[in-house]
C-alpha cells in the first residue's frame, strides 16, 4: 500500500486514488482507526482537485465506521455530508449511495420504516440508471427488512427477485447473501 502511495507521490490524482483503495481496503477489513487517516488524506485531495465522487466517499467511509463503532448520530450526519456532497455535483449513482447508507443506518437501529423509505428513494435512482447490480443489492436489503417487518409474502418476493438478478449477473457472492434471506424466511415460517 504504502509503495502504491509512493509510486504516484508526483500525481495528487495518483496519491488521492491510492489514499481512498487503502482506506477502503482497512474498511473492508473493519480495521476503522487504520482507515481514517488514508481516508482523510483522500478527502483532502479530492477537496484540493475538484473531486466530489471521492469527497463525499470519504464521508460514506466514515459513516461506516461510525455505524461500526455505534456513533449513530455522528454515522447519519457523515452520511448527509456525503449526500449533500454527491447531490450538489449531480452525482446520481452516488446520491443513490447515500440515500442507501442512510437507510442502512436506519435498518440498523430498527426504525424499519424510515430505512425503508431511504431504500426505495435510493432503488429509484438505481432503477432509473439501470444499475442492476445496485438494484439487486438493494432488493435484498428491502428483503431483509420486510421480513423484519413481518411481511413474509413481500420478503420472499424481493428475495427472490434480487437472487435471479445476482444469478443473470453471476455475482455468487451476493446470491449468497440472498440465499441467506431466504433460509432466514424459511426457517421463521
Amino acid at each position: 500500500w504504502l509503495k502504491a502511495i509512493d509510486a504516484y507521490e508526483n500525481s495528487g490524482a495518483g496519491t488521492m486514488w491510492a489514499n481512498y483503495l487503502i482506506a477502503t481496503s482497512h474498511m473492508t477489513m473493519r480495521e476503522t482507526e487504520q482507515a481514517l487517516p488514508y481516508s482523510e488524506r483522500s478527502e483532502a485531495f479530492a477537496k484540493e482537485n475538484n473531486q466530489p465522487h471521492i469527497e463525499g466517499m470519504h464521508w460514506i467511509a466514515l459513516s461506516v465506521a461510525q455505524r461500526i463503532n455505534n456513533d449513530h448520530e455522528s454515522s447519519f450526519a457523515s452520511a448527509r455530508k456525503a449526500l449533500k456532497i454527491f447531490s450538489g455535483a449531480k452525482l446520481s449513482n452516488d446520491v443513490a449511495r447515500a440515500l442507501i447508507r442512510i437507510g442502512t443506518i436506519h435498518h440498523y437501529q430498527d426504525q424499519f420504516d424510515s430505512a425503508a423509505v431511504y431504500y426505495f428513494e435510493g432503488l429509484q435512482i438505481y432503477q432509473g440508471l439501470q444499475n442492476l447490480y445496485q438494484v439487486a443489492t438493494v432488493q435484498n436489503n428491502l428483503g431483509v427488512l420486510s421480513y423484519q417487518m413481518g411481511e413474509t409474502d413481500k420478503a420472499l418476493s424481493y428475495l427472490r427477485e434480487s437472487a435471479a438478478t445476482k444469478r443473470k449477473l453471476k455475482d455468487w457472492l451476493g446470491l449468497s447473501d440472498n440465499y441467506q434471506g431466504l433460509a432466514n424466511v424459511f426457517d421463521g415460517l
